[in-house]
């Protein structure tokens, strides 16, 4: 499971956006599919996702903008630095 690249979880019941944690194991996942689960309802969750799971190009389908790339450097540093190795 290692090699896997793509991830379709669309419809899962995921309401919590730690369980995107999980996938960290998954060093090769670069395109994510998380639509119609309770998650993908939160404010900045496409942000949140990318802080987790920085490899990741793919969202739902759509690809990660530079500027997403960017806030996503920026939160999870101010993160790093208020929470340490809480991400």
């Amino acid at each position: 499971m290692k090699n896997l690249q793509y991830l379709n979880m669309r419809g899962n019941s995921v309401s919590d956006i730690k369980e995107v944690n999980k996938l960290k194991c998954l060093p090769l996942l670069r395109a994510l599919v998380l639509m119609e689960n309770p998650v993908s309802d939160e404010d900045d969750y496409r942000i949140e996702v990318l802080i987790t799971l920085r490899r990741l190009e793919r969202l739902d389908k759509d690809e990660y903008t530079d500027d997403e790339r960017q806030e996503a450097e920026e939160v999870g540093l101010l993160l790093y630095f208020t929470w340490g190795d809480f991400i």
